[in-house]
């Protein structure tokens, strides 16, 4: 993986988020986690529809899926491409076990998730970044009916417990997530 795009993408965004700011809080909680809820519009019934995917994340920060045509959360995706991931921390049973689900953090991504085109040239890298992250979906990666998707980020909703939910912005956002590749985090 090349070193040197990644630092140049960091450049051209203003500095990262202080570590105790909120947009810190939720770039720990997506590279923490290599899943999330996605949810779609069902392009049947246009109800809401919410499935569990493995996330990886590309140099800019932004979350990368990787999608079989034949899974339903596709077919809406290729309908209406708005959609939004949940992430929440990593499982901890004591934490679980002791405290109100309610009361923790969580982070809402809102944007619009596109394939990642065939001739597009961040695909290798996407490809190479989901993969590391995810090692077991090298075995489906290359069938005929799975595509990488990328998630356009519009905004982030941010819940750090009672009493604190906070608007994160795409750029605050990403730039606390490429903060966090850099310390190692991701």
């Amino acid at each position: 993986m090349d070193a040197e795009p990644f630092i140049d993408d960091f450049k051209t965004i203003d500095l990262p988020a202080p570590a105790n700011s909120a947009a810190a809080d939720a770039a720990r909680l997506v590279t923490a986690s290599g899943k999330a809820a996605l949810a779609t519009l069902d392009a049947a019934n246009g109800h809401p529809y919410v499935s569990l995917v493995t996330v990886g994340l590309d140099e800019a920060g932004r979350p990368l899926m990787l999608l079989s045509q034949l899974a339903r959360q596709t077919k809406n995706l290729d309908a209406d491409a708005r959609a939004s991931l949940l992430f929440e921390p990593v499982f901890n049973p004591a934490i679980a076990a002791a405290s109100d689900p309610l009361a923790g953090a969580r982070v809402t991504l809102i944007g619009r998730v596109h394939a990642i085109a065939s001739d597009d040239p961040g695909l290798t890298s996407a490809r190479e970044r989901f993969l590391a992250r995810h090692p077991d979906a090298a075995m489906y990666a290359g069938f005929s009916d799975f595509r990488f998707f990328r998630l356009e980020l519009a905004t982030a909703h941010f819940i750090g417990g009672f009493g604190r939910i906070v608007e994160v912005s795409a750029p605050a956002l990403a730039a606390a997530i490429i903060a966090s590749a850099i310390k190692g985090a991701v």
